[in-house]
């Protein structure tokens, strides 16, 4: 799996990253009856900052 939009991370935490950030969507915003869950945009972008 090729995330271009992720670029800026290590290769090594992309996956694990991606994973976190949709069960985090998720909590918010759980699939629906017919088996999907909707974002209201057409791109997602995230910005990060390492603490």
């Amino acid at each position: 799996m090729k995330l271009y939009d992720t670029q800026q991370l290590p290769e090594q935490v992309r996956e694990d990253f991606v994973k976190e950030l949709v069960d985090s969507y998720l909590e918010y915003h759980p699939v629906k009856e017919d088996g999907l869950t909707h974002v209201k945009m057409v791109r997602l972008e995230v910005e990060a900052i390492k603490c």
